[in-house]
C-alpha cells in the first residue's frame, strides 16, 4: 500500500470484511476478509456474517486498524500495512462505536446490547473496565483538555459524562429524543448531538450544547434519523448523514441553520471528510456503495460498489 495515496476502509457488517478504496483511483483496490483472518480453531461456521465489522478508527500513528465487531462481541487491531490482525479482545455484547485517545494508548467502546462503555488498553491488549451506561449507548467523544467523554444514550435521552482520569460517571445531561451521535466543536466548548426523534414525520435535529451550562444554545432541523456528523477543519460547517432521508445536511455553523441537502446512496451510515474540505464520503448500507461528494459541485460524483452491509468509516490521508 503506497503511503502518498489517500485510503478510505469501509467496515461491511453483512459479510465480515473491511473494503479498502483508494480515493484517487475512485475504486476499491483491496478487501480484508476478518473471517480468514481470525483463528478459528479449525471450526468451520456454517453460517456468516460471524464477526460483524460494525465501526472503524485509525490509530493516530496511521499504521493500525481498529474494529469493534458486533456479532462476536470483539474489539480487533489490525496492521494496515501487512494486514495481520495484532490484537483481539472480548469486550461488552453489540459494541457499537470506538474512540481512542492515542496519548494514553486507550480505547473506549460503546456496548448496545450489554449497555456498558469498555475501556481497553491497547498498548498491553488488556480489558481495564466495563462501565454501566444508559439504555443503548451510541456515539462517543472525548474531550481533549479536560479527559471527558461524552456519550449518547439513544434510549434514554441523556449524555453520560465520564471522567477519563478515573473511570467514572461524572454527571449525565439530558437532551431531545433518542440521541445516537455526538461530536465536540474546536474549543471544545460545544457539543453537537445528533437527535433521531424516532418516531417523527419532520425529521431529526441537532443539538448544540453549552458544556459549561450544559444547556441546548441552538437546535436545527436536519432530515430524517440523523448519525454520523462531521465538522470542517475551521469549525464552520457541520455535514450530518440523513439515514432514512438518504442525504447530508450541510449546516453552517455562522448561519445557525442548515443551507443544503445532498443526495446519498440509500440508508448512508458513515461519514468521512477529506482535510482539503473537498471532498465527503458516506457508506450506504442500503446499497452497499460508498458515495464520493464533491463539496464543490454540491453533489455525489460517484458512487463505488463495496462490501455487503456498509457501515463505519476511516479514512487515511
Amino acid at each position: 500500500m503506497c503511503n502518498l495515496h489517500k485510503y478510505i476502509f469501509t467496515a461491511n457488517t453483512e459479510e465480515d470484511s473491511i473494503s479498502i478504496v483508494d480515493i484517487n483511483k475512485r475504486k476499491e483496490v483491496e478487501k480484508i476478509h476478518l473471517d480468514s483472518l481470525i483463528c478459528t480453531n479449525g471450526r468451520e461456521f456454517p453460517f456468516k456474517p460471524i464477526i460483524g465489522p460494525y465501526s472503524l478508527k485509525i490509530y493516530p500513528n496511521k499504521k493500525i486498524l481498529y474494529s469493534a465487531n458486533c456479532y462476536d462481541h470483539s474489539l480487533i487491531a489490525i496492521d494496515i500495512i501487512d494486514k495481520k490482525i495484532k490484537m483481539r479482545i472480548s469486550i461488552g455484547k453489540y459494541p457499537c462505536e470506538i474512540e481512542i485517545d492515542g496519548q494514553n494508548h486507550v480505547a473506549y467502546v460503546t456496548n448496545g446490547d450489554s449497555n456498558t462503555l469498555s475501556i481497553v488498553d491497547i498498548e498491553n491488549h488488556r480489558l481495564i473496565s466495563q462501565l454501566p451506561l444508559g439504555e443503548l449507548p451510541q456515539g462517543l467523544v472525548l474531550a481533549k483538555k479536560t479527559k471527558k467523554l461524552y456519550i449518547a444514550n439513544m434510549y434514554e435521552d441523556i449524555i453520560s459524562v465520564i471522567n477519563c482520569i478515573n473511570n467514572t460517571i461524572e454527571e449525565e445531561i439530558p437532551v431531545e429524543s433518542c440521541p445516537s451521535y455526538v461530536l465536540l466543536s474546536p474549543n471544545e466548548e460545544i457539543l453537537f448531538v445528533s437527535n433521531s426523534h424516532m418516531e417523527s414525520e419532520n425529521g431529526g435535529s441537532i443539538a448544540m450544547i453549552d458544556l459549561e451550562s450544559k444547556k441546548m444554545i441552538k437546535r436545527i432541523g436536519v432530515g430524517k434519523i440523523p448519525r454520523q456528523m462531521v465538522l470542517s477543519s475551521k469549525g464552520d460547517f457541520l455535514y450530518v448523514i440523513n439515514s432514512t432521508s438518504d442525504s447530508v445536511s450541510i449546516i453552517s455553523l455562522k448561519e445557525g441553520k442548515e443551507i443544503k441537502r445532498i443526495k446519498t446512496g440509500k440508508l448512508p451510515r458513515g461519514i468521512a471528510l477529506d482535510k482539503e474540505d473537498q471532498t465527503l464520503f458516506t457508506t450506504n448500507m442500503g446499497d452497499n456503495t460508498l458515495s464520493i461528494i464533491s463539496l464543490k459541485k454540491q453533489r455525489v460524483i460517484e458512487n463505488i460498489k463495496i462490501g455487503k452491509g456498509a457501515n463505519g468509516i476511516a479514512i487515511m490521508e
